[in-house]
């Protein structure tokens, strides 16, 4: 598999987004709603600094810059329900 056969993400994608802060990495759960302009902007209905400790846990519109973008995962159907529900 080569670079071209890679998975890039695309509007309506849910995806979990790792990015780091000053002390800890925080973890962004959301939906993919546009990327452009050197950004991927989310619906998330959850978020937390490191694992356990929510920044929020009602959905959010963000945007995130690419270059801040450590690692990205695509997350199943089942797991970003279980994430709208409040988990």
């Amino acid at each position: 598999m080569g670079i071209t056969d890679a998975k890039m993400p695309k509007v309506g994608d849910h995806v979990k987004i790792v990015t780091p802060t000053t002390t800890e990495l925080l973890l962004i759960y959301g939906e993919i709603t546009d990327i452009g302009n050197g950004l991927i902007c989310l619906n998330s209905p959850y978020a937390s600094i490191g694992v356990g400790n929510p920044m929020w846990t009602e959905p959010k519109d963000v945007a995130i810059g690419t270059g801040q973008i450590v690692e990205l995962f695509w997350l199943t159907d089942e797991e970003f329900d279980f994430l709208k529900e409040g988990a």
